[in-house]
C-alpha cells in the first residue's frame, strides 16, 4: 500500500482507513447490518452497529480530508476544505437537540478548522491533526450509540420522495468510481495485452461474440441488463442506425489514430465527473438541497427550509431540456478544445464520445412524440457496427493500420462493458450496484494503488484523499441504502446510469492511451498476417 514513506500518525489512519474499507466492503457485500434494536420511544428499529459503522467511517473521511487539504494547491485545498465541514455537520447531525447542541456544533466545526490550518509535515502537526479532525466524530459516535441517525436521514428522503433520485445519482457515482478504477489499471493492462493476437484469433473472437449475442436475442442465455426494451435491434428505426453508425465510426477511427499516435493520458476522472453530474443533473439538484437542509438543520434545527425545494423542483419539471442543454455544451467545448489544441486526450475523447451519444438520445427523449421516427441508438446497435466492422477489416485486409491485438480490444471490450452482467447468475442481479461499488474500491485500494512517490508530501496527499474517496463511496452506500425502499429502485436506476455513460466509458477503453493498453512498440507480427506489413 506505499505506507513506508508517511509520517507515523498519517500512516496509522491511512492503514485505518483500509481496514474500515475491507468492513464496509464485507457489509455491503453480505448486507449485514448488526442486530437489529427496537426504539421504545419512537418504534422503530434501528441497527446500532451499522450506525456506529457509519460514523467512525465519516470521522476517518474527514481526517483523511484534512491530511490531504493542507497538502493540495489552493484552490483544490479550498474545495476540500468545505467537503471537511460539510461532512463535519452531517456527522454531527446525530447530536442531540438541546441547549447544548448549538455549542457542540460550534466546537466540531472550530476543531476541524484548526485542523485544516495547521501546517503539513512534523510528528506534532499531525497528531494534532488527527486529533482535533476526529474530534466531531467521536462525539456524534458518543450520541450515536443510543439511537440511530441513518433512520431519519432515511426517512427524509422518503418524505422527499427522493428515493429514485438518490439511487440514481448512486449508480452514476458507482459506475464513475468503477470506471476510473479500471481506466487507472494502465501496468496490468498493458502487461496482459502484450499477448500475441492472430488474425485468426480475432476472426473466431468475433464469431464466439456473434453466438453469444444470438443466445441473447434468442434467450438462450440470461437477460439484458435492465430487460431487452433497451437493446432491442430497432431494424424498423433506419435513422437509429445512422446514429450508432456515427458513434461506432468515432470509436473505430480513434482506436485507428491512437493506434499509431497515444491518445495523452489525463482529464478521464474529472470529465467523466461531470458527465456523470450533467446527465444526472435533477439528481444532483435533489439531492443538494438535502444536503443543504441538513446542513442548515444540524445548526439551527427549528429552521424552515421548505423554500429550499424551488431549485430541484424547476430542474425535475425542465429535466430533459435541461439534459439536452448540458449534453450540447459538453459536445461543443469538445468540438472547440480539439479544434485549438489539435490533439486528442483521453478526457477530451470521453467529452466527443458523450456528447455524439447522449445529443440526439436526449433530444428524442425531451422533443419526440409518438408519430416522430426514433432517430437514436441502443447500446447494442452501436456494438453490433462495431463488430460488423471489425469483421469487415480483418476479412478484407483493410485494418486501416489497427493491429489484431488492437481489433481483439475492440471486439471484446464492449462485449464485457454492455453484456457481462447477463452471463453471470441471476442471484447477482439483484446486487449489480453492490458488485461494482465493491470491485471499484478492491481495485482502486489494493488492486491499483497509487505508486509510491519520493516526496513524502505528495505521497501523504496521495494516499490520504484515496482513502478519503473509496470510504466515503462506500459509507454513502451503506448510509443510504440498506433500505427496503432505498434498495428497490436500485436496479432499474444502475441500468439508466449505465444506458447514459456505457458507450462513453467503452469507447475510452478501446482506444490507445499513454502508458496503458500496451502502448508502447506492438509485438512482431509475421509477414504473413494482413495489415502487419
Amino acid at each position: 500500500m506505499g505506507t513506508s514513506n508517511l509520517e507515523r500518525a498519517v500512516r496509522v489512519v491511512v492503514l485505518l482507513g483500509h481496514a474500515w474499507a475491507a468492513l464496509l466492503c464485507l457489509m455491503i457485500a453480505t448486507g449485514w447490518r448488526g442486530r437489529a434494536v427496537l426504539n421504545e420511544i419512537s418504534g422503530d428499529t434501528y441497527w446500532p452497529w451499522q450506525s456506529i459503522v457509519t460514523v467512525v467511517a465519516l470521522g476517518v473521511v474527514m481526517v483523511t480530508i484534512s491530511i490531504g487539504a493542507v497538502r493540495s494547491a489552493p484552490l483544490q485545498r479550498v474545495v476540500l476544505s468545505g467537503a471537511a465541514l460539510i461532512i463535519v455537520l452531517f456527522t454531527m447531525d446525530a447530536l442531540s437537540l438541546g441547549s447544548a447542541r448549538l455549542w457542540l456544533v460550534a466546537l466540531g466545526l472550530a476543531c476541524t478548522a484548526a485542523a485544516l490550518t495547521l501546517p503539513a509535515g512534523g510528528r506534532n502537526h499531525e497528531a494534532a491533526r488527527c486529533s482535533l479532525a476526529s474530534a466531531p466524530a467521536v462525539m456524534a459516535l458518543v450520541a450515536t450509540v443510543r439511537s440511530s441517525d441513518v433512520d431519519q436521514a432515511l426517512a427524509a428522503i422518503r418524505g422527499r420522495s427522493l428515493a429514485p433520485a438518490a439511487s440514481i445519482l448512486l449508480s452514476l457515482l458507482t459506475i464513475f468510481a468503477l470506471a476510473t478504477s479500471v481506466e487507472g489499471q494502465r501496468e496490468r493492462t498493458g502487461r496482459l495485452l502484450r499477448w500475441r493476437v492472430t488474425r485468426q484469433a480475432v476472426i473466431a473472437a468475433v464469431v464466439l461474440k456473434l453466438l453469444l449475442l444470438a443466445g441473447l436475442y434468442l434467450h438462450v442465455t440470461g437477460g439484458f441488463l435492465g430487460g431487452e426494451v433497451f437493446w432491442r435491434p430497432r431494424v424498423d428505426q433506419p435513422l437509429s442506425w445512422l446514429h450508432a453508425a456515427l458513434v461506432a465510426g468515432l470509436m473505430v477511427s480513434v482506436a485507428a489514430w491512437s493506434a499509431r499516435r497515444p491518445l495523452a493520458a489525463g482529464g478521464f476522472p474529472p470529465r467523466l465527473a461531470a458527465v456523470s453530474l450533467g446527465v444526472g443533473i435533477m439528481e444532483v439538484a435533489a439531492l443538494a438541497t438535502l444536503v443543504a437542509i441538513t446542513v442548515v438543520g444540524t445548526v439551527v434545527p427549528s429552521a424552515d427550509t421548505s423554500s429550499f425545494f424551488g431549485l430541484p423542483n424547476w430542474v425535475i419539471d425542465h429535466v430533459e431540456r435541461v439534459q439536452v442543454v448540458i449534453a450540447g455544451v459538453i459536445l461543443l467545448a469538445a468540438l472547440a478544445e480539439l479544434l485549438v489544441r489539435r490533439a486528442l486526450s483521453a478526457g477530451l475523447y470521453l467529452w466527443l464520445a458523450a456528447g455524439l451519444w447522449l445529443v440526439p438520445a436526449l433530444i428524442g427523449i425531451a422533443f419526440a412524440s409518438d408519430t416522430s421516427p426514433t432517430a437514436w441508438a441502443a447500446p447494442g446497435q452501436v456494438e453490433a457496427v462495431v463488430t460488423v466492422a471489425v469483421l469487415a477489416m480483418v476479412v478484407t485486409g483493410r485494418t486501416a493500420g489497427l493491429q489484431p491485438r488492437a481489433l481483439m480490444v475492440l471486439v471484446v471490450v464492449p462485449f464485457v462493458v454492455l453484456h457481462l452482467d447477463s452471463f453471470w447468475p441471476d442471484a447477482w442481479m439483484d446486487h449489480v450496484t453492490q458488485i461494482a461499488v465493491v470491485a471499484a474500491v478492491v481495485i482502486a485500494l489494493w488492486l491499483n494503488p497509487p505508486p509510491a512517490y519520493a516526496d513524502q508530501r505528495r505521497n501523504e496527499r496521495s494516499r490520504s484523499l484515496l482513502v478519503a474517496g473509496q470510504v466515503g463511496l462506500l459509507t454513502l452506500y451503506l448510509y443510504l441504502f440498506n433500505d427496503a425502499q432505498l434498495s428497490g429502485v436500485l436496479g432499474s436506476s444502475t441500468t439508466i446510469a449505465w444506458l447514459w455513460l456505457g458507450i462513453p466509458i467503452t469507447a475510452v477503453l478501446t482506444a490507445r492511451v499513454a502508458g496503458r493498453m500496451g502502448a508502447g512498440p506492438e509485438p512482431t507480427a509475421t509477414a504473413s498476417e494482413p495489415g502487419h506489413a
